[in-house]
């Protein structure tokens, strides 16, 4: 009896395997890199008046005339990691290369071609039975949606330097950048409820997948653990008239269909003025500072979450630049002469734009009694490296 029970437990982990296997199928071990080679005879640089001849590499080839496909370029994973694999594929006439039956692990990714002087190269992860895609993103491939709320409806929640933040987030990201496709701004009584969820709304309806979505949030936020809000112009008192992280990552699911959704959070300090705008709301809200709780709440596959200083930081402001600390450091680095470029290939990513500003905001808070860390939150994608600039 004791032998029949063993082979029916043996016989039940078989069963168990093979259906996780895929209905007897077998798990992949190994994964994949792709990517399109293409060439953008037109693109002009906003580092100098003349239009360059050069190959590129993108994640998704995108509709339309703007991009020729390169065939015939050679691409190489080498891996970093024992046993240092490395393999060659070359594009096909679609410009697409697949490099297949990569162990896990990260690899340096080189893409050449002999009838081009420059180089790609990169270094990405590759995940058991998963598809890397690598590249950046196609001009006029970003959409960034820019709020900031000096004035409330009711003025004694108002702020400083929420509306100048906004501003400076559109001009640099949708003016004064390659991959800039439509902006939009929402200042102060633009910013209601149904005006912000609504341009999301007509914002997705010009987005296509492989597209990628920036929206900017400065302003106040408010907390009711587990869940978090922001908070519109039109804000009266009342739960009903804020925008909880629920009902934001709905109208992202339901109405964005960009790849990559980035979302950068700066509740600007005014102690005071948050004071006002907590007792007009019911027991147990509290004040966001580094929209911690949000950022957890909506981040997910095709996510990151930027906030300008960790959870119970402040997020400090200059009156001599007029400006949150974090967003001119962010802005900056992404003005001449590019500084945020760490690898100076002309095009800068979020974790390059993240990282610049990082650094600059902890130095110059540095020794404070209230330094402010700013933070990044993201999904399960482990190559997150979304690029936000191209000059």
């Amino acid at each position: 009896m004791k032998k029949r029970r063993t082979a029916a437990v043996l016989a039940a982990i078989v069963m168990v395997s093979l259906l996780a296997a895929g209905c007897g199928g077998r798990v992949s071990t190994t994964g994949i890199i792709q990517g399109y080679v293409v060439q953008n005879a037109n693109a002009k640089s906003l580092a100098g008046p003349a239009a360059e001849e050069k190959i590129t590499v993108l994640s998704t080839m995108p509709k339309g005339t703007d991009y020729i496909p390169v065939a015939g370029a050679w691409a190489q994973a080498e891996g970093l990691q024992y046993p240092y694999q490395v393999k060659l594929q070359q594009s096909d006439p679609n410009g697409q290369f697949r490099i297949t039956g990569l162990q896990p692990g990260q690899y340096r990714v080189t893409v050449t071609h002999e009838r081009f002087l420059d180089t790609f190269t990169g270094v990405w992860s590759v995940e058991a039975g998963k598809t890397t895609s690598i590249g950046g993103a196609p001009l006029g491939s970003l959409h960034i949606l820019s709020i900031g709320i000096n004035e409330y409806a009711n003025p004694q929640h108002n702020l400083r330097y929420a509306r100048p933040d906004a501003q400076l987030i559109a001009q640099v990201l949708g003016v004064e950048n390659r991959l800039a496709k439509q902006t939009v701004t929402l200042l102060d009584d633009q910013a209601t409820k149904s005006g912000i969820l609504g341009t999301m709304y007509l914002m997705g309806t010009q987005m296509i997948p492989g597209d990628t979505f920036i929206m900017f949030f400065s302003g106040h936020g408010v907390q009711y653990y587990p869940y978090e809000y922001i908070v519109p112009h039109d804000f009266d008192g009342t739960v009903n008239s804020l925008i909880a992280d629920y009902e934001l990552n709905d109208a992202i699911d339901d109405y964005i269909p960009a790849s990559h959704k980035v979302f950068i959070f700066d509740s600007c300090h005014s102690g005071g003025m948050y004071k006002s705008l907590v007792s007009s709301l019911s027991s147990g809200f509290q004040r966001s500072t580094g929209f911690e709780v949000l950022a957890r709440n909506i981040v997910g596959p095709g996510k990151i979450v930027i906030t300008a200083c960790d959870k119970d930081e402040l997020s400090w402001e200059s009156s001599e630049w007029g400006h949150g600390l974090f967003t001119r450091y962010f802005t900056w680095g992404m003005t001449s002469p590019y500084n945020a470029d760490a690898n100076r290939d002309r095009d800068i990513d979020t974790d390059e734009a993240f990282w610049y500003a990082k650094h600059y905001v902890e130095k110059a808070t540095e020794g404070w009694e209230q330094p402010q860390n700013p933070q990044i939150y993201r999904g399960p994608d482990k190559n997150g490296l979304w690029y936000l600039f191209s000059y």
